[in-house]
Order: structure tokens, then C-alpha cells, then sequence
């Protein structure tokens, strides 16, 4: 939500494209924060998640970066051919990648040479599964 605040284009994909789902674990206690309630009391969950574009239709030269968010979904839906192929996409045109919490697993298939490189701009910070699990299984380029 920060970037749409801060007047970025935010689009959300996801691994096949459609309605993403949210597991029910991260709909309460600590893990459905204030900002995830407001995203869902303002319909952002709706307008955003509802019908969500697959990744092999993320247009990598019109997008500034490339933000992986967390959850459990990681470790399964987003260990996909499509995935590794955006992000390195995103990489060879020297754009950012950044993920958090789980979502740092999506660079599981990526090959090692890319973590270690510093000319390629591929960034990753890890946060506290609290302020990750919301945007589970989605992902967001911003323009």
C-alpha cells in the first residue's frame, strides 16, 4: 500500500493469473494487521486480487521494479518456471528485484551467480512474517 501512497503505479500478478487466494491463518490475529485490515475495509483487496494478470504478462521494460511479497505460498506456487524467468528477466535489464520474508525463496531456482554479482541489482530484505503475509502469493511490479 506505501508505494500506491506515495504516488507509484502498483500492478499485482500472480503465478497463473485469476483470484489470489489468502490462507486463513494469515486473515487473523497477529498476522492481520492495521494495514491489512485497511486493505481489505478499502477494497484494494477486490480490485487488485480479484482477477490478477499472470507474471508471463508482467511488460519488464515499461516496469521500474520487481517487489516479491511473503507468505507461506512461496514455498510452493512461487517455485515456478514463470517466476524465475521475470525475475531474471528483471535482472538482465538491470532492474530491482526485491522480496521479503518467504518471497525470498523465489530466488531458490535462479542460479548462484546472481547473488554474488554486485553489478546486478538484485536486492532482498527480510522482515518479520507479521508484515509479510497479507500480499501472500502475489506479485507487484511498480511503474
Amino acid at each position: 500500500m506505501i508505494m500506491m501512497i506515495i504516488g507509484y503505479t502498483v500492478n499485482v500478478y500472480s503465478v497463473k493469473g485469476g483470484k489470489i487466494p489468502f490462507d486463513g491463518g494469515s486473515l487473523t490475529g497477529d498476522f492481520f494487521t492495521s494495514d491489512c485490515k485497511k486493505f481489505k475495509e478499502d477494497g484494494l483487496e477486490e480490485k487488485l486480487c480479484s482477477a490478477s494478470a499472470p507474471v508471463t504478462a508482467i511488460d519488464v521494460s515499461s516496469s521500474d521494479a520487481l517487489y516479491i511479497p511473503g507468505g507461506h505460498a512461496c514455498y510452493g506456487d512461487m517455485l515456478d518456471e514463470a517466476v524465475t524467468n521475470i525475475i531474471n528477466q528483471f535482472v538482465a535489464a538491470g532492474k530491482v528485484v526485491a522480496a521479503d520474508c518467504h518471497g525470498t525463496n523465489t530466488y531458490l531456482l535462479i542460479p548462484p551467480c546472481h547473488y554474488y554479482d554486485v553489478s546486478i541489482p538484485l536486492f532482498y530484505s527480510c522482515l518479520s512474517h507479521v508484515d509479510c503475509y497479507f500480499l501472500s502469493c502475489s506479485l507487484l511490479t511498480c511503474l
